[in-house]
């Protein structure tokens, strides 16, 4: 714009006034004295404020904006004869802030500069109502995580007080609840953008890390899906460690997977293989861990072979998730 110095300012609701953010060629007496600017304020920003539109002062000295005003002499000491202010505004129109072009000498910019420094507006106006969207995003996701933790545990206080006298069911419940937690600070870390399938795995074998193989391709799994794999190696970890293969010394779990191309959507392929535990007994009924394993998907197997318990999972990717009702309702 061939301008000689330049500042930006972003307006503060809370004082309806315009606050310097960043700046290049001032001293500080400018700074100083320029520091916050409202409507009523003696210069080209708050005139911006007043008249709503980009303001051009060809020279300070006989500009009506200064003219009888403290801050023309500012200026002046500063350096500054023509001024170029143009507002940053919002897409719905709300002001946003102002930047400003200053000029050493009396000047009126070009068609050229005035279009430069609109364009330039427009690209930082965008910037900052990106960033503020971002920041209520961040604040809103903070929001939900607190109120869902908050409903955890008043769900677990219920169940606490409710199952005092089923001591089996109460400790199976909260597990269940401290699973469904840990899946949802997982998301919030990632921000609800979806979590890489090792990390799931990971996470929930924790406990059994030295006798539990992990192997599969990078995978990120939608929010549904991770929290719906959380639950289901919930189940499957528990009733290894209560009866399967890690209920011994000796007994080992290998966790794999694949992605098959399909149509319409590729189809993961889960496996989980229990091998030198205790002789397999198929169960006599389902229960609820079993009705919460085949929610995860329409296509789960379960095959209670002599040598080790194995379940195979195929899960569409990109298809539509099942809700946490159904999830829930088993």
């Amino acid at each position: 714009s061939g301008a000689d110095k330049g500042n930006m300012r972003l307006f503060d609701e809370a004082s309806q006034s315009l606050k310097i953010i960043a700046q290049q060629g001032f001293k500080e007496r400018f700074l100083q004295y320029f520091e916050k600017v409202d409507y009523h304020f003696a210069a080209s920003h708050g005139a911006v404020m007043a008249l709503k539109e980009q303001v051009i002062v060809d020279d300070v000295l006989t500009s009506q904006i200064f003219i009888g005003k403290p801050a023309q002499k500012v200026l002046v000491d500063a350096g500054v004869r023509a001024i170029v202010s143009t507002p940053l505004r919002s897409s719905k129109g709300n002001l946003l802030g102002v930047i400003s072009a200053h000029y050493g000498r009396p000047c009126h910019p070009s068609e050229f500069q005035l279009r430069l420094l609109t364009i330039l507006a427009r690209q930082v106006a965008d910037y900052l109502e990106r960033k503020h969207s971002e920041e209520i995003h961040q604040t809103v996701l903070r929001e939900l995580q607190h109120r869902s933790n908050n409903l955890l545990t008043v769900v677990q206080s219920i169940a606490r007080n409710s199952l005092d006298a089923l001591a089996g069911p109460k400790k199976a419940f909260e597990a269940r609840l401290q699973a469904l937690a840990r899946a949802n600070h997982t998301l919030l870390r990632a921000n609800w953008g979806g979590v890489d399938l090792h990390q799931v795995v990971r996470t929930e074998l924790e406990t059994f890390t030295p006798r539990a193989s992990v192997k599969g391709v990078s995978l990120v799994l939608s929010p549904q899906h991770a929290q719906n794999f959380t639950l289901a190696l919930h189940e499957l970890a528990t009733n290894s460690a209560k009866y399967g293969a890690l209920s011994n010394s000796t007994g080992v779990v290998e966790v794999s997977w694949t992605i098959e191309p399909s149509r319409p959507a590729s189809i993961l392929r889960f496996t989980w293989k229990e091998r030198g535990g205790p002789p397999v007994n198929p169960p006599v009924r389902n229960g609820f861990g079993t009705h919460l394993l085949k929610a995860v998907s329409s296509d789960v197997r379960l095959h209670y072979a002599v040598d080790g318990f194995r379940c195979d999972i195929a899960v569409p990717l990109g298809a539509t998730q099942q809700s946490p009702e159904a999830l829930a309702n088993g």
